[in-house]
């Protein structure tokens, strides 16, 4: 066999000349003025000793192993088994007795060589479409992973780990990992790997992770190393492909929260038309009711059951009023008095009316302020406003207790308020609807739900954001942005 540069790696040691000559025939190398030279340019003479073979002591030569003559060999053949003008062996024929191989014959040990060539290139192309066939396999069974739209990224990528295996060389021994941010999913056994080979997962040019492949047994090594070249160039498709799955899937993923946070939008925007339009067309007929019954108190000879009608009459009517004044909070069509303030001094002021009630709780509370917090331009009143709902909502998440964070914190142009609980939490279904009008998880004596909404509508009304987030049994919190 001829292997890594035509070197000849064979079992046992034959004398130098026969070094000299195994090593010409491998690296095409022949003296033109030897006294005979087949059509294919092969030495024939009948004279080891006449055959030239200078020029090759060199240590690699010293080590080389090859065939020898056999004790009761007396002739011998070598010849060169080309595929493609490059020799991948040597044909060896032996003969016990003298004058067997003779120069009118040589043309036929040399087609016998050759047709060893066209099988061994034909066998190394058979095993060459073999692989290609499984590299591109696999390939493919990743690229499909995309189709399964209703998997995670999680799903996918364990898929993939287990896809890939099989489009190696030694698939019996060969394992898998993917690193993707702070995910791992790894094959069995992975850890006892001895040969590997890595890619990069690049996504939009920012490395986010690695695709690594590799062998828990040692192999003969190959001319390439330990892995064909083509599976070098695999290994790097198939990071590609894990990049486009991961691009695919959080692009998607992002186009689906634009798609509900735009329907949510949509929501809030018909929702916001038509406590508007209900709050206009409700005030006037609430101002008539309220008025005329004030009116009717004013009469001395009132009689006293009427006078009590009369004054449930100006409660109803008040309280009415209350919640239209809400509904043009919530609508943002209330007219406010901004100016320049502190905001750490305001929840301050704000905590110090909500004190009486964390007297009676076992409710901590803890205050992070930033030091270097900027100013910002706002309405006071409903800033005060924002966190009394806010701060009132977590303490009757925590009936039995818990800690109440409050923390300020700034970016660039954009102040930051953190309003944490250790409550019972929130469940998704709920908290998609939090910042609806009207929606309440409170008995309906306890509350209108609107609360929420009117936080939601005071933050808008200033340019700024409110997200909310929970885990169950853990906690909520409520994450306000306003700009400076």
């Amino acid at each position: 066999r001829a292997e890594s540069g035509n070197e000849l790696f064979l079992r046992r040691r034959i004398n130098k000349r026969w070094e000299r000559l195994l090593r010409d025939i491998l690296e095409n190398r022949f003296d033109k003025q030897v006294i005979l030279l087949s059509k294919a340019k092969n030495q024939w003479s009948s004279d080891i000793e006449a055959v030239d073979t200078k020029g090759l002591e060199s240590p690699a030569t010293q080590d080389l192993k090859g065939i020898r003559l056999g004790p009761d060999s007396c002739e011998s053949i070598l010849l060169p088994v080309e595929v493609n003008h490059k020799t991948v062996g040597v044909l060896q024929l032996e003969s016990k007795i003298a004058g067997r191989f003779v120069r009118d014959q040589f043309r036929e040990y040399e087609y016998l060589a050759n047709i060893f060539g066209i099988v061994w290139n034909q066998w190394c192309l058979k095993i060459s479409l073999r692989e290609r066939v499984k590299e591109q396999t696999c390939l493919y069974s990743i690229a499909r992973l995309v189709a399964h739209s209703q998997w995670t990224l999680n799903d996918v990528v364990r898929q993939a780990v287990e896809i890939i295996s099989p489009g190696w060389l030694y698939p019996e021994i060969a394992v898998a990992r993917i690193v993707i941010d702070d995910l791992k999913f790894e094959s069995f056994d992975f850890m006892s790997r001895v040969q590997s080979l890595q890619s990069d997962i690049l996504v939009d040019g920012k490395k986010r992770g690695y695709v690594e492949v590799a062998y828990i047994e040692e192999k003969p090594p190959l001319d390439e190393g330990p892995f064909l070249a083509e599976e070098g160039k695999l290994i790097d498709a198939i990071a590609g492909e894990l990049s486009f799955i991961i691009k695919h899937k959080e692009d998607r993923e992002k186009n689906q929260e634009l798609q509900t946070q735009l329907q949510y939008a949509n929501q809030m925007a018909v929702l916001g038309q038509f406590a508007a339009g209900m709050a206009h067309e409700l005030n006037d007929p609430l101002g008539s009711i309220l008025g005329f019954a004030q009116l009717i108190l004013k009469n001395p000879e009132l009689p006293t059951q009427i006078k009590q009608d009369v004054d449930k009459i100006i409660a109803a009517a008040l309280k009415s009023r209350d919640i239209m004044k809400k509904l043009d909070i919530f609508t943002g069509s209330e007219s406010s008095t901004r100016t320049r303030f502190d905001l750490n001094e305001v929840i301050e002021d704000a905590f110090q009316s909500l004190r009486p009630r964390f007297q009676k709780t076992d409710i901590e509370l803890i205050c992070d302020f930033s030091d270097n917090l900027p100013v910002i331009y706002a309405d006071r009143s409903q800033i005060i406003q924002v966190l009394i709902h806010l701060v009132v909502n977590a303490v009757q998440a925590m009936t039995e207790g818990g800690e109440l964070i409050i923390r300020t914190s700034a970016e660039p142009g954009t102040v930051i308020i953190t309003v944490e609980d250790t409550g019972v939490g929130v469940p998704a279904e709920i908290l998609e609807n939090l910042f609806n009008p009207f929606f309440t998880t409170k008995d309906v004596n306890e509350g209108k739900g609107l609360g929420l909404s009117i936080v939601h509508g005071i933050v808008k009304s200033h340019g700024g954001t409110i997200q909310a987030e929970s885990d169950l049994g853990k906690g909520t919190r409520f994450v306000i942005k306003l700009p400076a």
